[in-house]
């Protein structure tokens, strides 16, 4: 009986011995796995990193490119837009400045046959008279060097007038002075003239030519404003400037 408890007792230890390897074994083997099961996931979870990164920078890559094809489509229309703005501006300014010719053309016409008229005039009254003391005064709406002027027979100097021109003194005043009667666009104009005949230059006794000026005084100027330093005008559009002229008057000095 005891020996036959002994044999049972040493295949339970033998059988045992190898359960207790076997399962030691098994555990390894477990332990194995979820090593590698973990090395894997975290290769995996590195990998989806990886993706993640490339993903976003494609991501970001498209946004850039969506970005730049956006911008150089709103660039390639404002260039569009200011070609054509451009093109229309250009037209436009063509068009006025043919518009701009054909009207100074049209006034340059209108003055030259107002001044044969006068110059008709005063020929026929000169016939008559030859020391007849004659003025021609306006606005001629023209410069004293203009064509009309010199249609006219108006002259710069009285040296080698004929007996049917006129002396216009407001020519050198314009010219060698630069003074004028008003002021367009940054430039003096000289439209306010007296031009007299050669006998009222040249009389020996009675009436005769002494000299001639533009009237300015401070209170006939523009002090301050849009028209600084030009006329003072009665009105500059709708707007009431109590003012006198935009223009300037001339005087010419006789004595006796």
């Amino acid at each position: 009986m005891g020996i036959l408890f002994l044999i049972l007792a040493i295949v339970f230890f033998v059988l045992w011995t190898k359960e207790k390897k076997s399962s030691k074994e098994k555990s390894d083997q477990m332990e194995d796995s979820l090593s590698k099961a973990n090395k894997r996931l975290e290769e995996l979870s590195k990998y989806q990193q990886i993706l993640d990164v490339e993903t976003w920078c494609k991501n970001l890559q498209s946004d850039a490119e969506l970005e730049a094809m956006k911008t150089r489509s709103l660039a390639e229309s404002a260039a569009k837009e200011m070609r054509s703005s451009a093109q229309s501006d250009a037209e436009k300014m063509r068009s006025s400045a043919k518009l701009d010719a054909d009207e100074m053309r049209s006034a340059a016409r209108a003055s030259r046959d107002a001044a044969k008229q006068v110059k008709a005039l005063t020929d026929s009254l000169l016939r008559e008279d030859k020391k007849l003391k004659l003025f021609v005064m306006g606005d001629m709406n023209d410069d004293p060097m203009d064509e009309s002027m010199q249609t006219l027979g108006a002259r710069k100097y009285v040296s080698g007038m004929k007996a049917n021109q006129f002396y216009n003194p407001w020519w050198e005043i314009l010219e060698d002075k630069g003074v004028g009667t008003l002021l367009y666009r940054g430039k003096w104009n000289l439209f306010d003239q007296i031009v007299l005949s050669r006998p009222v230059v040249k009389a020996k006794k009675g009436l005769r030519y002494d000299h001639s000026e533009v009237f300015i005084r401070d209170y006939l100027i523009q002090q301050d404003g849009k028209y600084k330093g030009a006329p003072l005008r009665t009105h500059g559009g709708r707007v009431w400037l109590n003012g006198y002229s935009d223009h300037l008057p001339t005087i010419v000095y006789l004595k006796k």
